[in-house]
């Protein structure tokens, strides 16, 4: 996304925050600051030895008891009052990570809560600390060279995630005196072989993370000639700590694993980190915002696609920016460094920071996802073209019908052009208006050499609509239902291997006869 970022961020802006009820749930103290404990030592890069919990399955983790006490509301802002972040986006269960605080209140007790279906819960309470002194801690803290701003605070203690079962997680922080804050971690999964990945967008998260004052879109005062050229993971999510994970992942989680699909959990720098880690799935998910990637991470992607695993991107504007990593005090991949384009880029080559479409070495996202990022911002209705299609079984859908709202507020487009993959099956097209021009929204699904199948739902209202959320963007309950029907098929069509050899995609793109100008994907 480009154009009037701050528009985006009120429209996506995260207006739930998490209560959590204690019930049933095991404590242990939390190690306290300055800990000589062997588990302190706290690594910056990934680990990819085999230490998870053994044995774990989405069906037997999901029959547990949830705990139904706690819900997504609103709340009031708390300000600075608490406010917290992990030194590492992702561990392997056992792995023990550091949590930097500040806080108003002299203590503050942590909750880890993972996220799943569990009977409607959606949420099992795995742990919580005894109460963790905490202090004010000293404001931001921005590099001269990239503007990026980071919380170069002390750690507050290292949580121990032996036991816990892997999956994506919130730690809710609770301040004596009221206040809350939330902390995203992902136990990764060991091994992905013959599970679908859910993948993270933590890349896209903190692209768009102002706290500090700044982000890859906005600077200090709002003005985008001021944004930074990079941003820090030393430092927390703004709205509270919840990010974007709970508007564009927390619904795809949630309903994947009602389904009891066999899931793999890993964020995209892991992805982009552990070049194997791919190996042997049988598909991959993209969420709802997924819009930043490295060259690593896209080049895993479409390895694990050319040897079958089936691809799925439930969002549109997908792999548009191209960034790299860096280190920081903390330890590796911290950094994420976008300049926005070559002239800016100290670094030139493969790497430079421009979009994936641009010079020096161009590679369009429509070569991994099948459609072109089109146009923002948009509104407009899903329109089926071919209701026999198979991912639309059981949605009742008629050749021709409108679901209202679900196009927006980003578009994704086929294109009849050489990047696009082929044979590329297009059984919704959507009619749409942006900027003034008449244009398309496209469901695609593409089928390979190598068996895979990949969908691309062309809309980024596409989770939120999975989410529940149909009146805030002028949906109904018929959108609501289709798009659970559909995101039912999806996850169990990608966990079928060889998909692409089971349902063969009927190549269309020139019978549509669309233009294959691109007037309004500025970017």
């Amino acid at each position: 996304m480009s154009a009037r970022p701050q528009i985006l961020m009120r429209r996506g802006a995260v207006v739930v925050a998490l209560a959590f009820s204690l019930a049933a749930c095991t404590s242990s103290p939390a190690t306290p600051l300055g800990s000589t404990s062997a588990s302190s030592s706290v690594p910056g890069a990934p680990s990819a030895t085999p230490t998870s919990a053994s044995g774990f399955d989405v069906a037997t983790e999901n029959a547990k008891p949830g705990n139904p006490g706690w819900q997504l509301r609103a709340v009031a802002p708390t300000g600075h009052m608490l406010e917290g972040y992990a030194d590492r986006t992702s561990v392997l269960a056992g792995q023990p990570f550091g949590i930097y605080l500040s806080a108003t209140a002299a203590s503050v007790s942590v909750v880890a809560v993972r996220i799943g279906w569990y009977g409607g819960a959606q949420g099992r309470i795995i742990w919580r600390s005894g109460p963790v002194p905490t202090r004010v801690q000293s404001a931001p803290v921005a590099d001269p060279g990239t503007r990026a701003y980071s919380a170069k605070w002390s750690r507050s203690t290292v949580v121990d995630t032996t036991g816990w079962p892997e999956g994506d997680y919130y730690l809710r922080l609770d301040g004596r005196d009221g206040a809350h804050f939330y902390i995203p971690i992902t136990v990764r999964s060991a091994s992905v072989v013959g599970r679908v990945v859910l993948m993270n967008a933590n890349l896209t998260w903190e692209a768009y993370n102002t706290w500090g004052g700044r982000s890859l879109y906005l600077g200090d005062g709002g003005g985008f000639s001021s944004r930074s050229y990079a941003v820090s993971f030393d430092r927390p999510y703004q709205a509270g700590g919840r990010g974007l994970f709970a508007s564009f992942e927390f619904s795809v989680v949630a309903a994947a694993e009602r389904l009891g699909v066999r899931l793999a959990y890993e964020t995209d720098i892991d992805v982009a980190t552990l070049p194997e880690l791919l190996a042997g799935a049988v598909g991959l998910i993209s969420p709802g915002h997924d819009e930043y990637w490295t060259v690593a991470q896209r080049q895993a992607v479409e390895h694990a696609r050319d040897a079958g695993t089936n691809l799925a991107f439930l969002g549109a504007n997908i792999s548009y920016w191209r960034v790299r990593l860096a280190s920081t005090r903390l330890g590796l991949n911290r950094t994420e460094v976008a300049y926005k384009g070559s002239s800016r880029d100290p670094i030139s080559g493969a790497t430079t920071t421009s979009r994936f479409r641009d010079w020096p070495d161009p590679h369009p996202e429509e070569l991994m996802t099948g459609q072109r990022y089109e146009c923002y911002p948009v509104r407009g209705a899903f329109v089926v073209r071919e209701p026999g299609f198979f991912l639309f079984a059981g949605s009742g859908a008629t050749r021709g019908q409108a679901f209202p709202g679900l196009i927006g507020v980003e578009i994704d487009r086929p294109y009849p052009i050489s990047t696009t993959p082929r044979p590329l099956q297009v059984p919704a097209l959507s009619p749409v208006q942006c900027k003034g021009v008449n244009t398309y929204s496209g469901f695609t699904y593409y089928t390979t050499k190598s068996g895979a199948g990949v969908i691309s739902v062309g809309t980024m209202n596409w989770v939120r609509a999975l989410g529940g959320a149909t009146v805030r963007y002028g949906m109904n309950s018929a959108v609501d239902r289709f798009v659970v029907t559909v995101s039912s098929n999806i996850f169990r069509a990608i966990s079928t291997p060889h998909l692409g050899v089971t349902h063969p995609a009927v190549d269309e793109l020139q019978s549509l006869q669309l233009s294959a100008t691109n007037t309004t994907g500025v970017g």
